[in-house]
């Protein structure tokens, strides 16, 4: 009887952490795959991701210091403090990300 419970557990631990190892192994994978799509292809690559996911994709992608500043001046103070706040979690959630890599 308790050899078949230290079986049964012994095997139990040992499909866990094969799931682990997996795990751990596609995540690796899909985190550099992602990169080596946008160094490759560059701007063609973000223009048809942009267009996939935001329907959005402008001739040029880069944003003038003036329409930078005329867009931040046309928001309401708590459309910027909001932006701010999204920003705020964003870069914590990466940062957090990156701790337990």
């Amino acid at each position: 009887m308790q050899i078949d419970l230290f079986l049964g557990v012994l095997s139990f631990t040992g499909v866990v952490l094969l799931l682990v190892a997996i795990i751990i192994a596609a995540r690796s994978q899909l985190v550099s795959s992602g990169d080596v799509t946008i160094e490759i292809n560059g701007d063609a690559a973000v223009r048809e991701l942009s267009k996939k996911f935001d329907n959005y994709a402008p001739e040029n992608f880069k944003v003038s210091e003036k329409e930078i500043s005329d867009l931040i001046a046309s928001l309401s103070d708590r459309e910027l403090s909001d932006i701010t706040f999204a920003q705020e979690q964003v870069r914590n959630f990466a940062q957090a990300q990156r701790d337990s890599m």
